[in-house]
């Protein structure tokens, strides 16, 4: 197992879905081509395997417009002859109906997967890679298998974030690892040296479904064993991807910020003009006519009434605790 040799391509959560909002394009023809691209990028390249790192579709039954598009890709997409590589799937959260892997022989990967068009297992000695399947909770898991490479769908990550996740230092690992490369966290980042010879990476999402996702370089990952060591690794960029100024619509961003600001400022507002919390307040009354009075458009009060609603209530019950 250690000495394996084997070449492939990684490339992040493509999140095929017929439509984006906040994009100016067509993302299920912007998300095909980059797909195309990267199993093109491993036909080119000669390698033995490509693994999708999770995610390859936004829901786990997509519509049947977006399931036949990458039917067609995986299918006829080498000139209507087989890729010539093996292609892998690490299972993500949003391939699974309720994140839950019981629910896999309902979902639309195991239909890719039944056809033979990718394949979903545990482990593959030949390319000498352990697929870390989602579940909730993984990355804090001790994985302690001896593949060279660990292909996982979780925040693993080498900075402090908002969401659950586990730092690159504090991820365990063996003396037989060599790589570990995650999907899941979309912003990816650079390729780190953990320790001599043992590698941590994220290409970052295939698919930008967000405005954050702007200005992030669309790019796929080449890995090369040699003997169970990592003699190579390096980013692809995609040519096919577009600068994010042309595909996100700015307007709509702008207008979702100043949207933003002003509920932030009507909120602020409402506490200057001390409208206390409790029990007995009728806060919904208050606030609605508190807006009213200031000339305060209706979506924006309804928002704010349902933030404040929310802390309100949690102030209540944290007093009723007490």
């Amino acid at each position: 197992m250690n000495k394996v040799s084997s070449r492939g391509l990684y490339i992040g959560d493509p999140h095929f879905i017929d439509h984006i909002p906040n994009r100016k394009d067509n993302f299920l023809n912007s998300i095909s081509t980059k797909f195309q691209e990267s199993l093109e990028i491993a036909r080119n390249i000669g390698l033995d395997y490509l693994v999708i790192l999770g995610d390859l579709f936004n829901q786990c039954e997509p519509p049947a417009v977006v399931r036949n598009k990458v039917v067609e890709i995986l299918a006829k997409g080498n000139g209507g002859k087989k890729w010539p590589f093996d292609i892998f799937l690490t299972i993500g959260n949003h391939d699974l109906y309720y994140h839950s892997s019981s629910t896999l022989e309902k979902t639309a990967i195991k239909t890719l997967e039944t056809t033979g068009l990718i394949k979903i297992v545990k482990s593959s000695e030949k390319y000498g890679i352990y697929f870390g399947h989602f579940e909730h909770g993984i990355e804090k898991h001790k994985i302690n298998v001896d593949f060279p490479i660990l292909a996982m769908h979780s925040n693993i990550l080498p900075h402090k974030a908002i969401m659950d996740h586990v730092l690159i230092s504090d991820f365990s690992t063996n003396d037989n690892n060599k790589l570990v490369v995650s999907g899941h966290y979309h912003d990816g980042y650079p390729i780190m040296e953990k320790s001599p010879g043992l590698f941590f990476a994220n290409p970052g999402a295939l698919g930008r479904i967000s405005v954050t996702d702007m200005k992030r370089t669309v790019q796929v990952m080449m890995v090369e064993l040699n003997r169970g060591e990592v003699d190579n690794i390096e980013y692809i960029p995609l040519t096919s991807a577009q600068p994010g100024s042309l595909i996100f619509d700015e307007k709509i961003i702008d207008a979702k910020k100043r949207k933003e600001l002003d509920i932030s400022e009507f909120v602020k507002s409402i506490d200057s003009a001390k409208i206390i919390i409790n029990q007995k307040t009728d806060i919904l009354g208050a606030i609605k006519q508190f807006g009213i009075d200031n000339n305060i458009e209706k979506q924006i009060i309804d928002e704010a009434v349902r933030r404040i609603m929310g802390v309100a209530k949690k102030e209540i019950e944290n007093n009723d605790d007490e």
